[in-house]
């Protein structure tokens, strides 16, 4: 399933690096020296625009999430949308860009961890990430108030990386989260597994919670290179 690509926009780089706003520039399966060094700073790893309320392209025949299973709790899509009244397993109104966002719901009453996962042989960027050069990975997510607090990661194969402020996951409004990827213990040349998960704490043990997710991006520092 191939992400949809972003409309390029003419704008300063210097400008846009680390926003990743609707300013989202494509790049190439096999980009030449001139394309990562001048117009490839900035591209979406994953907006979920193209998943669709069919098999099989839903977002959960893509993306693996804790459906029946006791120890992930975690469920992507809304599971029972009502299709004959315009609803849709993605979002469609809360959305950071474009028409739709994920709902991630987490519940850690009931399993240890709640964690969706996707195979990066299912995006267009792969395994090899090294290609690109990229320094910052990005994601957006939208809390809910009636969250229990939580301590959200975004993971790349197994190497984990938490969100400080639990607190944000309880903020209706859109926020960056910006990792850079020297923080992650992981060869960028393999990266086989993006995930998005939810754990307990010593301060929140346990709850239960919702979080739109959209726009998940790699940037370059321009600055550095």
């Amino acid at each position: 399933m191939e992400p949809k690509l972003k409309k390029q926009i003419i704008l300063p780089i210097i400008a846009i690096i680390g926003i990743c706003t609707i300013a989202l520039l494509v790049f190439s399966n096999n980009p030449t020296k001139q394309d990562t060094q001048s117009i490839q700073e900035f591209f979406i790893i994953e907006d979920f625009e193209d998943y669709t309320n069919e098999e099989p392209n839903r977002v959960w025949d893509v993306w693996i999430d804790g459906w029946d299973d006791e120890i992930n709790s975690s469920t992507i899509g809304y599971p029972d949308p009502d299709f004959e009244v315009g609803e849709h397993i993605l979002e469609t109104k809360i959305v950071h860009s474009g028409y739709q966002s994920a709902p991630i719901f987490y519940d850690l009453d009931h399993g240890i961890f709640s964690e969706v996962t996707i195979s990066t042989t299912k995006l267009e960027i792969g395994k090899d990430w090294s290609a690109y050069s990229p320094d910052i990975l990005t994601l957006w997510f939208y809390g809910y108030s009636d969250n229990d607090p939580a301590k959200m990661y975004l993971k790349l194969n197994n190497s984990k990386i938490y969100y400080k402020n639990s607190g944000h996951l309880t903020k209706e409004k859109w926020r960056q989260w910006n990792i850079n990827l020297s923080e992650f213990n992981v060869d960028l040349k393999n990266v086989y597994a993006l995930g998005i998960g939810f754990e307990t704490s010593d301060k929140y043990s346990a709850g239960i919670g919702l979080v739109f997710i959209d726009d998940i991006c790699l940037s370059r520092n321009t600055s550095d290179h």
